[in-house]
């Protein structure tokens, strides 16, 4: 049994992290809309620190208890923390494309908008903005950062015609910029800020590359599949993984690349551009077919089924937090990106005229409740920068 004043940890293997203040019997708090990814058994990874001694600890599942199998870690603290206010801000940095200040047009990847690169400080849980600056100003269009895991530099794609395409960098603390590699796109860093992905414009392959100590070069580039056509890599958040965007075969599906064992282990015909979770395995992608964000967990070496994770918000909805969008004919959510956690969710949302993107908006999609909450994030941006732009397109996200 549990003696004294207790913080309890759970890490599972899907990477969720529960917290408790003592006892031994624990109620998973799931965000429902995961619920469907997950089995009432759960292997412990890191067990619990408290005070006391506690037995195997029990799981409570939907009113029912199922032991944890091994046996917890113990180790003694002298105090337990208070947990943080409910009101403290869940702070991130991102990184993302708009046209904020000059008002010419940023919604696709192409040379006729005119996308610069911003970096600004929010908070997850309402979506308002700290602070917002621009860091890049070039008569060419911009867009598709990447972070380094320790913040210091975003990459990012370099539109100067409809064929014509580098990668850039930016030093987020200097300003400096260049170019990183011409002819090549689609930049992602690995976690341990070792490696970067882009795509090869001539071949349309993915690459992968050593980066430099200072993060301005690249060395001993290889193919990562060898198939062209594919785009938009993203590292799952132990760099085991990459998940991707493979128009090899026609209108595109999703991919998942296998690090260790150099194998595409899985194809999903209706994703388009996907990202992982922050902490879990979980996979989301934009829908090319039908709209909508879809999910797969993958667990055990093996995907779940493909389920609607988020279904597209129809303009007469989303006018409510964002009134810019209750003109357009349809709106639909892509390039999902993950920040902090697997609750938080940065989307970039379409406003649709007549088969043509007039503008785009971020939102975060929370899913801490049953009913996702959608915060307007790019209203907030475009009020907070003060110029003559609204869109806010393609993000990349880190949690403070």
């Amino acid at each position: 049994m549990c003696e004294g004043l207790a913080r309890v940890k759970f890490m599972f293997r899907n990477g969720f992290l529960l917290e408790r203040t003592c006892g031994c019997s624990i109620e998973v708090l799931h965000p429902p809309l995961l619920m469907a990814h997950f089995s009432p058994q759960f292997m412990l990874l890191s067990a619990c620190v408290f005070l006391g001694a506690c037995a195997t600890p029990d799981l409570e599942v939907n009113g029912g208890t199922s032991s944890l199998e091994g046996q917890p870690v113990v180790e003694e603290v002298s105090s337990v923390e208070e947990p943080p206010s409910a009101t403290e801000p869940f702070l991130a940095r991102i990184v993302f494309a708009g046209d904020l200040a000059n008002g010419e047009g940023c919604a696709d990847h192409g040379a006729d908008d005119k996308c610069d690169l911003f970096e600004a400080e929010i908070d997850l849980d309402s979506g308002e903005v700290f602070s917002v600056r621009q860091i890049t100003d070039t008569p060419v269009s911009e867009s598709y950062p990447a972070l380094a895991p320790n913040g210091a530099m975003a990459y990012y794609s370099i539109f100067k015609t409809a064929r014509e395409k580098d990668m850039g960098f930016v030093d987020l603390e200097s300003g400096e910029t260049g170019v990183l590699l011409a002819g090549a796109t689609w930049p992602e860093v690995s976690p341990d800020g070792d490696v970067l992905l882009y795509v090869a414009n001539q071949t349309k392959k993915i690459m992968q590359a050593t980066l430099s100590a200072d993060g301005r070069s690249l060395s001993g580039a290889a193919e990562l599949t060898g198939v062209a056509n594919q785009q938009d890599p993203d590292f799952s958040s132990d760099g085991s993984l990459v998940v991707f965007h493979d128009t090899s075969a026609g209108e595109g599906e999703g991919a998942v690349y296998n690090m260790e064992t150099e194998e595409t282990v899985f194809y999903e015909s209706r994703s388009g551009h996907c990202t992982f979770g922050a902490l879990s395995f979980l996979t989301v992608c934009d829908n090319v077919s039908a709209g909508g964000l879809l999910s797969r967990l993958y667990e055990d070496g093996l995907f779940g089924d493909m389920e609607l994770f988020v279904a597209d918000q129809k303009p007469s909805v989303l006018k409510d937090t964002d009134p810019a969008l209750g003109d357009c004919r349809g709106t639909s959510f892509n390039y999902p990106s993950f920040c902090g956690d697997d609750e938080h969710l940065l989307v970039s949302t379409s406003c649709n005229q007549g088969g043509s993107v007039s503008f785009s908006r971020l939102f975060i999609i929370d899913l801490t409740e049953e009913d996702p909450q959608y915060y307007p994030l790019g209203m907030n941006l475009e009020e907070a920068y003060a110029g003559p732009g609204q869109s806010s397109w393609t993000v990349a996200c880190m949690a403070e």
